[in-house]
Parts: structure tokens; sequence; C-alpha cells
């Protein structure tokens, strides 16, 4: 869609709000601590925006292309972000509860800080991205390709992580007590001052070296 007036947000958010933001062409607009919450984005192109600071909670951003877009400080509650296109964007400091971001793409992302729980992000592509200090507690995250990503002190408590690729992954200081990595490859991690405590894990689970203390080894597991 054309012909939105992207340089004057007091027109243009009425028409993002009556669903004008689907499928639309809105790459590099700049929306910065806005109240756009409940905005469907769905399959919207918004490559290299700046929505940084603002409110977005319950938006649908389900196939939109983000790529490069500036997310920092964002409110994402509530997101619908399945399949979405977050490769080489700013979430620094987002904050998100009881999103869907299945399948997404953060490849390369920036997501220090990054402060995600009660929600699901399944098979998301991770590689390359920086989650430094980020809080993913109780995430549900099988299937996650995190290779070459920065998890150096970030918060991976009580995740479920069946079939995680952790390839090359700086887990360095991680908190990883709790998880269930069944299946999960970790065989050339960084697991540097990790911890693991009560950490489920099998057969098939890949590690480094001998599994770390603290985890317990499930033969069967319910996956």
């Amino acid at each position: 869609m054309s012909g939105l007036p992207l340089s004057d947000p007091e027109k243009l958010i009425p028409l993002l709000q009556a669903e004008k933001g689907e499928k639309a062409d809105l790459n590099g607009l700049t929306l910065k601590d806005r109240d756009l919450k409940g905005i469907s984005f769905r399959q919207a192109a918004l490559k290299g925006a700046d929505l940084s600071g603002s409110n977005m909670s319950g938006c649908n951003l389900s196939k939109a292309d983000l790529s490069g877009a500036t997310l920092k400080k964002c409110v994402l509650d509530g997101v619908y972000a399945d399949k979405a296109n977050f490769s080489n964007a700013d979430l620094t400091d987002v904050r998100m509860v009881d999103a869907s971001m299945d399948k997404a793409n953060l490849s390369n992302a920036k997501c220090n800080g990054l402060s995600a729980n009660q929600g699901t992000a399944v098979a998301v592509n991770f590689s390359g991205a920086s989650l430094k200090k980020a809080k993913l507690g109780g995430l549900g995250l099988s299937m996650a390709n995190f290779s070459g990503a920065d998890l150096s002190d970030s918060d991976l408590s009580t995740c479920q992580l069946h079939w995680a690729n952790f390839a090359g992954c700086d887990l360095s200081r991680a908190n990883l007590c709790g998880t269930e990595l069944f299946q999960a490859d970790l065989s050339t991690a960084n697991l540097l001052g990790a911890k693991f405590e009560d950490a489920k894990y099998d057969a098939k689970t890949k590690w480094p070296a001998s599994p770390p203390a603290g985890t317990l080894r499930v033969d069967k597991p319910d996956l």
C-alpha cells in the first residue's frame, strides 16, 4: 500500500489503527515514543524503521519485515510476531511478556538486555545475535538456533531448549538452571562460568566434555 502520510504521525497513526498498516510499505518509518498498541503490521515492510520507545503491546507483526529496524526500549507485550524478520534489528532493552515469536528471524540482531517471559519462541533463528544479559527465563525455545550468538550473562533458567543449536555460542556466566536440554547441541559452546543446576538432558544432548555438575540425565524424556 502506498500514499500513507509517513511524515505526519498525527495523521498516520489513526490510519494504522484502522488496519491500513497491513502489507503496507513503511520502510524507513519513524514513530518514536508513540502509543501503537494493538495495531496490525501483518506482512508490512518496516525495513530500517525507527520505533524506539514505542508501546507496541498487542500488535500483529506476523511475517512483517523489520530487518535493520530500531525497536530499542519498545514494549512488545502480547505481540504476535510469528515468522517476522528482525534480522540486524536493534531490540536493546525491549520488554516482551506473553509474546509469540515462533519461527521469527533474529539473526545478527542486537538484543542486549531483552526481557522476555511467559511466551513462546519456537524455532527462532538467533544466529549471530547479541543477547548479553537477556532475561529469557521460562520461554519455550525448542529448536532455536543460537549458533554464533552471544548469550553471556543471560538468564535462560527453566527454558525448554529441546533440539536447540548452540554451536559456537557464548554461554559464559549464563544461568541455565532448571532448563530442559533434550537433544540440544552444546558441543562447541563456551560454558565458562555457566550454571546448570537441575538442568535436564538426555543421551542425545551434546556437551563439550562431560555434562556439567548439577545436571540431571533423563533416559526417556517426554518430548
